[in-house]
């Protein structure tokens, strides 16, 4: 029987293909890389392809995106971390120190309860009209051990260098010792009121109602003299005497 043309022509066509066919399929089966097996199929989508960030700005948002969290995590304990650090590095500002330099001690609600009064009476002496925020910083005169002592003297002589401490509140035995110091000059109060307990260079603060809570020791207010101010800190020691001028009126209001 003849065979047609055009039928052992589609015969031979799906035979080529067939053949085409193993051929390929044994290519893939030796092909060892992506880029092998997309050059027998073209079409081979790659296993996990992703376009590369090209400019320097896409770069830091495909970091950022990535690890966003983290670094939020990590700015914000750096954050905490450094205000932590202020805090601990930046000690309370005060306008006003004065040196509790006795031979007793006082507990801290004796004096927080002096200072609480001293402060309430210091009104318009701040700009803005506001109280001052007095510090104490107490130093005791007497110690049996010689080198506690020459650490307190140590810490007394370094107050006369502050721009904030010109008023010493002392007992009798540490007025002695204060004025006796060579290079410490006391401050003359004749002009700041008329109260009987007003000296030439000290004012005793035992009858005046803003030191109730101190006890019945005698204590006594004094000043450093404006010879021994630096100029920058003029303005702090006028601020100081003014409130030495109200302290001693306060008394003066009660009797």
């Amino acid at each position: 029987m003849a065979v047609d043309n055009k039928d052992f022509e589609e015969l031979n066509r799906r035979k080529n293909e067939w053949v085409e066919l193993r051929q390929k399929h044994q290519q893939l089966v030796n092909a060892s890389s992506q880029e092998e097996r997309n050059q027998v199929i073209p079409n081979t989508p790659q296993e996990g392809a992703h376009t590369q960030p090209a400019t320097a700005g896409e770069k830091v948002s495909n970091f950022f995106y990535q690890y966003k969290v983290r670094i939020i995590l990590i700015a914000a304990a750096v954050l905490f971390a450094a205000l932590c650090l202020y805090l601990f590095l930046s000690p309370e500002r005060y306008d006003m120190e004065i040196v509790l330099y006795a031979d007793n001690s006082y507990s801290p609600q004796q004096v927080t309860e002096m200072t609480e009064q001293l402060e309430g009476i210091s009104q318009g002496l701040k700009d803005g009209d506001q109280n001052l925020n007095i510090n104490f910083d107490q130093i005791n005169s007497e110690s049996q051990q010689t080198d506690v002592n020459a650490g307190y003297q140590t810490r007394l002589n370094m107050t006369f260098y502050l721009d904030s401490s010109f008023l010493y509140l002392c007992s009798e035995d540490a007025y002695n010792n204060l004025s006796g110091l060579e290079d410490v000059t006391l401050a003359d109060l004749s002009s700041l009121g008329n109260s009987k307990n007003l000296e030439q260079d000290r004012y005793r603060v035992n009858d005046n109602p803003l030191f109730a809570s101190m006890g019945e020791e005698d204590l006594y207010l004094v000043a450093c003299d404006v010879s021994m101010v630096d100029e920058g800190n003029l303005g702090k020691y006028q601020e100081a005497m003014d409130l030495f001028a109200r302290i001693v009126a306060a008394e003066n209001n009660e009797s």
